[in-house]
């Protein structure tokens, strides 16, 4: 026997899904089949012994039928209603109606109340009643009592209510597994903004640092200024120079380092307090050479001459490199290699290219532990404008391909306000 198909299991899904938010429309409707049932069987064949029927037992059976659409919202006085019904059916000799209402009555019961002991207490009454009265009246023939149809109604009670069972505990678990799935994607979708809230964090502190390290620089050059002012006056105007270009440098990454943080609470961890400079793109070669000690041989290209850059897009384009070498080490099988490849070509960005040749690239690596990953390249790319495309290559392995912006490029969104704002207030007339 095939197992079924995953289109059978989808079709089979949205009709539970279906059924769940039309349950009086699914009670009316089982409501009319016994019903019709019954009827059937009142006005069929001929039952030995069996009263003709007429008007009361046409009522008997619509009144038993109806009571059923009260099957979920009063399961107990659904039952009671209809064993009184089909009790007095038997007793007046209408032949047996049990099996399209009674036996309705009873898997409804086990099927729906929450309440198992309670449940099935009251199935054990109404069926003890039941073939009570059903052997007292319908089951006398010629012969005396018949201990085979007695059993054999008493047989198809306890099938009926052990199927309500059955039906309830296989809709227990359906609807268990489908809050743990619920959860788990509700963990998940928490995880990640923990994720990125952390990552958020990491790289504003890291632009804190570039920030403080610019503003000390201020400060010495400051001092300098000062002190050969008078004498050495092209020197000190050198050194004003350095202190405005170091000045709109900190004050971008200051903005930029604004944006990326969000409210946070916690406190820093001594790890993320530390003094140490933050890494530039000089620090590659370091980086290579330690990744290939460890085991993962890497080769770093550079196109163009450098440029010297802002210390946050050195650090930005730094943090790149190590998390694409860290995913491909963990990733990438024992036999992975990597090419960097840095581009200064461009006269507006910096390129920055990290494939690998491993083999378990089919898919994006995912955040790690620490925050890391594809959230934290493409949050350090966002914070300066640029673009990150990463995915497996056509050939196998992983690639992942940054362009960041360089300083003249920055400039022209972050300066020029400022300039002109500067050149109209010296304009203006004091």
């Amino acid at each position: 026997m095939s197992s079924p198909t995953p289109l059978r299991i989808g079709a089979a899904r949205r009709l539970q899904r279906w059924a769940r938010q039309r349950p009086v429309l699914i009670d009316l409707g089982v409501a009319v089949v016994a019903g019709a049932l019954a009827m059937a069987e009142l006005t069929g064949e001929d039952i030995a012994g069996a009263r003709d029927p007429d008007a009361i037992g046409a009522a008997l059976v619509v009144v038993g039928a109806l009571a059923l659409i009260g099957r979920r919202s009063m399961p107990f006085l659904m039952l009671t209603f209809v064993t009184a019904v089909l009790s007095l059916a038997y007793l007046r000799d209408y032949g047996a109606l049990l099996g399209p209402i009674g036996l309705t009555a009873i898997y409804s019961v086990t099927a729906h109340v929450e309440h198992r002991s309670r449940a099935w207490i009251a199935v054990t009454v109404s069926g003890l009643t039941l073939v009570a009265v059903a052997s007292s009246s319908v089951f006398q023939d010629a012969g005396g009592f018949s201990i085979g149809d007695a059993v054999g109604v008493a047989l198809s009670l306890v099938v009926a209510a052990v199927g309500g069972s059955v039906v309830r505990n296989r809709h227990d678990i359906f609807v268990d597994t489908e809050a743990r799935a619920d959860r788990a994607e509700t963990d998940g979708v928490a995880a990640a903004q923990r994720a990125v809230a952390a990552e958020r964090l990491r790289i504003a502190r890291e632009m804190h640092d570039v920030v403080t390290h610019g503003v000390g620089v201020m400060a010495v050059q400051a001092a300098a200024a000062s002190k050969i002012l008078e004498t050495q006056p092209e020197r000190t105007r050198d050194l004003l120079l350095s202190i405005e270009t170091t000045g709109r440098e900190s004050l971008m990454e200051m903005r930029r380092m604004l944006g990326v943080l969000r409210t946070d609470g916690e406190p820093p961890t001594p790890s993320e307090t530390n003094l140490s400079p933050q890494p530039s793109l000089h620090d590659l070669d370091k980086l290579v050479s330690s990744s290939i000690a460890t085991g993962t041989p890497a080769e770093l290209m550079v196109t163009g001459h450098r440029i010297p850059l802002p210390a946050g897009i050195e650090l930005a384009a730094f943090r790149i490199v190590q998390e694409a070498l860290t995913n491909a080490r963990r990733h990438g099988g024992p036999s992975v290699s990597v090419r960097i490849e840095l581009d200064y070509t461009q006269d507006d960005c910096l390129q920055l290219t990290i494939a690998d040749t491993g083999m378990g690239a089919a898919s994006q690596p995912p955040v790690t532990s620490s925050g890391n990953g594809l959230v934290g390249m493409r949050e350090r790319v966002g914070a300066y404008g640029g673009e990150l495309v990463a995915g497996p290559r056509p050939g196998g392995g992983y690639q992942v391909e940054a362009r960041l912006p360089t300083m003249a490029h920055q400039n022209r969104h972050h300066s020029e306000p400022n300039d002109t704002q500067a050149e109209a207030q010296a304009q203006a007339p004091t």
